[in-house]
Order: C-alpha cells, then sequence, then structure tokens
C-alpha cells in the first residue's frame, strides 16, 4: 500500500477503507487540534462532523482516565464513532440507523488500522 501522507490520497484511502461498508454513511479525519483533513460523504456532506469535532478532541485531552481512545455517540439517526488514529489524527465515522453498534466498531477498527499503516 503506498504512503498515503497527502489529504488527497489519505482521502483515496479513507474511501476505499469505507466503500464497502454499506452503512457507514460520513468518514472524516481530523487532526489532533480539529482541523479536517479530509472528508468521504456517500451521498451528502454532513457539517455536523465539523460543529461536533471540536467537543470530540476537547472529550479526549481532559477525559480524567489514561488511554480513552475511542468514543461512540448514538441517537434516532444513527451511530458516530471518534477514534484516535495516533496522538496527531481522529478518525470520525458516522453509520447510518438501524446499524448495530458491533457493525460499526468493527468497522472502526478495520479503517483504523488502514489510515494508521498509511501514516
Amino acid at each position: 500500500m503506498p504512503n498515503a501522507k497527502s489529504p488527497e490520497a489519505l482521502l483515496d484511502l479513507l474511501a476505499m477503507a469505507v466503500r464497502d461498508h454499506n452503512y457507514i454513511a460520513h468518514a472524516a479525519l481530523y487532526t489532533a487540534d480539529a482541523s479536517p483533513i479530509c472528508k468521504w460523504d456517500r451521498e451528502t456532506p454532513d457539517a455536523l462532523f465539523d460543529a461536533a469535532i471540536g467537543q470530540v478532541t476537547t472529550m479526549f485531552r481532559k477525559h480524567p482516565r489514561e488511554g480513552l481512545n475511542r468514543i461512540y455517540f448514538s441517537d434516532m439517526q444513527g451511530i458516530i464513532v471518534a477514534t484516535l488514529v495516533n496522538k496527531n489524527t481522529l478518525l470520525m465515522m458516522n453509520a447510518a440507523a438501524p446499524s448495530s453498534l458491533g457493525m460499526i466498531s468493527l468497522a472502526s477498527s478495520k479503517v483504523t488500522q488502514i489510515i494508521a499503516n498509511a501514516l
């Protein structure tokens, strides 16, 4: 697999990694300071990712327990998972309802590993 450090290469890699998981509607990579690196959307963009990313990065930084590396949010529209790929990169994915927590957890682990190997 080629080294994917540019935003364009990371987007291609992210799209390849999530495309086969038909329940994933959105995926995005952000820096640790909440700046977007790249975003992939199955159909329409999700502006809520950018609205929530500041709160998510704060949760990772300020959580009282060491080693927090994954956070799940669920509502009537589905599940959002935020995963630290490494200390500088965060992956967020949105799984549409009625996908299960197990499905998004497995997909998140696979996608995180693919992105981590490229970085």
